[in-house]
């Protein structure tokens, strides 16, 4: 399971900033990082919850192009974050106890990657600007 955010839809603006080097390297580098961490944080927020394994199970990656949310599938929760992420009414309807208190203050439920980054897309994506000003600071 893998969202992956791909900052190729933003390719004639970096085109028009690779001139940069370096620079642009280093600001793409860090924008992608955060946008995966960023993602990562709520995701971690919005899964449902029994022993947390799932929650620590959430992981990012990162290049100058992209960042990927995901659950690897040989972690602790990998055998089962593709049933809670897509199979809500299929394979299982309720929230335990644990999710149902945790609910209280986030939005806890199926598609947990996916809203993660819907919900928030303006706080992720905003790292795409901070890299454009980083860089054009710079020229």
């Amino acid at each position: 399971m893998t969202i992956t955010l791909d900052m190729r839809q933003f390719d004639a603006l970096l085109k028009s900033m690779k001139g940069a080097g370096k620079s642009y390297d280093k600001a793409m580098t860090l924008a992608t990082k955060r946008m995966g961490l960023i993602g990562q944080k709520y995701a971690r927020q919005y899964v449902p919850q029994d022993t947390g394994a799932l929650r620590q199970s959430i992981k990012t990656s990162s290049t100058i192009d992209q960042a990927s949310i995901f659950v690897p599938s040989n972690s602790e929760g990998g055998s089962y974050a593709g049933k809670i992420h897509d199979e809500r009414y299929r394979t299982w309807y309720n929230l335990g106890a644990k999710s149902k208190q945790k609910a209280g203050s986030y939005p806890v439920g199926e598609k947990y990657i996916y809203r993660a980054v819907e919900d928030n897309e303006g706080e992720i994506f905003g790292q795409v600007e901070e890299a454009v000003e980083m860089v054009m600071a710079k020229i």
